[in-house]
């Protein structure tokens, strides 16, 4: 089992140096500003962003957040049949201690889409209420949150630096991995 194991690594760092070497991450432009109220004006700001098969997006806000509101606006939501959020805790790896002590633009989440307009929207909580999402507009009213869009190649990549920006960004909401 060492053996398999030590094999299994060698070979993920290899594929690590492969990808560190041919980087290929596109800004798909500025952030986009949403108010977590306003739904019409959020819908026609997600029809104007372009189609790509992969994106990596950022959600981040200057907002007062504490884990606490996250965590009632976790709980308001399951109790309405929402699909919820995960709410990051004291669990190993989790970034809790860093969100005690957090102030300032805050990242919130992390993610990845094959269609970014369809998953803004449940974010949002525009669509998908079964969804397991973020729901923004059902418990984190009237605040303004920032969006930031980048295109990679491939899926494989996606996850890749999805997983990699998480740990960096240590968002509130959410977890790291594949779903």
């Amino acid at each position: 089992m060492e053996e398999l194991l030590r094999n299994l690594i060698s070979e993920y760092i290899l594929k690590l140096e492969k990808n560190r070497n041919s980087i290929k991450i596109k800004s798909l432009g500025k952030p986009i500003k949403f108010n977590t109220s306003k739904i019409i004006e959020n819908e026609e700001k997600i029809l104007l962003i372009e189609k790509k098969p992969f994106v990596i997006y950022i959600i981040r806000t200057n907002e007062k957040i504490t884990y606490e509101i996250a965590l009632n606006g976790y709980k308001s939501i399951k109790s309405k049949g929402f699909g919820p959020f995960r709410v990051n805790d004291e669990k190993k790896d989790n970034h809790f201690d860093y969100w005690k002590t957090q102030f300032g633009e805050q990242c919130l989440y992390v993610g990845s889409s094959k269609d970014i307009r369809k998953r803004l929207k449940e974010h949002l909580g525009l669509i998908g209420k079964t969804t397991f999402s973020l729901h923004l507009s059902e418990w984190y009213k009237n605040k303004v949150i920032t969006v930031e869009l980048y295109e990679v190649s491939n899926e494989e990549e996606m996850h890749l630096y999805e997983d990699l920006l998480w740990d960096e960004y240590k968002p509130l909401l959410g977890k790291q991995g594949r779903r």
